[in-house]
């Protein structure tokens, strides 16, 4: 199913002397962002990076008078004897500006919630520490119509995607290694990263396998991203502990010893027994689509509108900012629209009576058969892992066999 974005992009190719259409692949650039926040009382303000836009997306999509007047610093808070909701402010910021100490310290005191694409300041994949939650910059990704015919559409075996020239991966040896040896044997399959849905297009779609140079282990790779949408699968080192339980649909490369002539013949021997991987590859599609199929700027403003709706039902209300915390963050932002500060709502449940807090668990069931003892032990190595050892989950094993008693576990 095709979600058709705000900005498309025609991008077609040739293959096969046949146009194939990808008409779904849309761009970074920042829009308009809504989201279902209407039912809150605060109205809910989300700047995209230090120097960004300001962009509305609770309490109604379209702004009062009022609501213009205190985002430009001019009401005080009142109108017409009707106390205007208060405010929740919310900004994004790169894993590059959170690296500097002064603009983290800066923006945590100033925004009620900090979202960053940093694995690192953030703690981990959606993971959350205080008021700073990860939520990566990864565009909506695309899925080609119909997949089994783009399959059969691609010609190449395999292409590489060196790193941008900002991009950190240059420091590397190997990086220029890779570069030297992808120049030799594959000069018309090599592309240099810049980005773009359609130098994405050229280096992915007509292709079996590509090799993804930069790791960006910092965060989630857009170029990854994009890599399983166009149905190509990934050599990757990066950052993919999301795929984690399909994680036979990336192929890791030797970092020690890389040689493409010897990776070429091996991706040729896998290419003769490719329908296992193909099946890998459709489930990591469909865990990618499920967390991407929504524009960047609808899942920041959801996240935006959910974060606040938090703060305010546990009675922490806004930051009582002082004049001289929000302008440490405008010193370095250069910003002069920042909504202003205001005192603290108490909350609704603030007078209900306290009940205990209940100790609730969650585990993941799995049906097994009492032979696949192999197969339950592969479980908790790796995907049964990650659930206990990342997100507090158990695995428990139901063995069924043929007799009245039913299950057992």
């Amino acid at each position: 199913q095709l979600i058709f974005l705000p900005v498309i992009v025609a991008a077609v190719l040739a293959v096969h002397g046949e146009p194939l259409p990808l008409q779904a692949i849309g761009d970074s650039s920042v829009g308009t962002a809504t989201a279902d926040c209407d039912s809150q009382e605060q109205r809910i303000f989300v700047q995209i990076g230090l120097k960004g836009p300001w962009l509305a997306v609770g309490g109604g999509t379209t702004e009062s008078n009022e609501a213009q007047q205190c985002r430009n610093g001019s009401s005080d808070g009142s109108s017409g004897g009707n106390q205007i909701p208060p405010f929740c402010t919310v900004a994004w910021l790169s894993h590059e500006e959170l690296s500097v100490p002064t603009v983290k310290a800066a923006a945590l005191e100033a925004f009620d919630n900090v979202l960053t694409d940093s694995l690192v300041h953030a703690g981990g994949f959606a993971s959350r520490i205080g008021s700073l939650s990860f939520l990566e910059r990864v565009d909506e990704m695309f899925l080609p119509p119909d997949p089994d015919t783009t399959l059969s559409m691609k010609e190449h075996m395999l292409s590489v995607l060196l790193p941008a020239e900002a991009s950190a991966a240059w420091a590397d040896p190997l990086t220029y290694e890779i570069q030297r040896q992808a120049l030799k044997y594959l000069p018309e399959h090599t592309f240099v990263d810049n980005k773009s849905p359609q130098l994405h297009v050229q280096a992915f779609a007509r292709y079996r396998f590509s090799l993804i140079v930069d790791d960006e282990s910092h965060t989630i790779s857009g170029a990854f991203v994009r890599c399983v949408g166009l149905q190509a699968i990934p050599l990757f080192n990066g950052f993919v502990a999301l795929g984690t339980m399909t994680f036979r649909g990336i192929i890791p490369y030797n970092r020690t010893h890389f040689g493409l002539d010897l990776l070429l013949a091996t991706l040729r021997d896998i290419n003769h027994d490719i329908g296992w991987l193909w099946h890998y590859h459709r489930m990591l599609q469909d865990q990618l689509f499920y967390r991407y199929a929504q524009p960047f700027e609808e899942r920041l403003a959801a996240t935006a509108c959910t974060l606040c709706r938090l703060r305010q039902s546990s009675g922490h209300g806004n930051r009582a900012r002082s004049n001289g915390n929000v302008a440490a963050l405008l010193l370095r932002s250069g910003r002069r629209d920042v909504p202003p500060a205001v005192s603290p709502s108490s909350s609704p449940l603030q007078h209900l009576p306290q009940q205990p807090a209940l100790q609730l668990r969650t585990f993941v069931a799995v049906f097994s058969a009492g032979s696949n003892a192999d197969r339950r032990q592969a479980v908790r190595a790796t995907w049964g892992r990650l659930l206990r050892d990342h997100y507090d989950l158990d695995v428990r094993f139901f063995l069924g066999r043929i007799s009245s008693e039913g299950i057992l576990s």
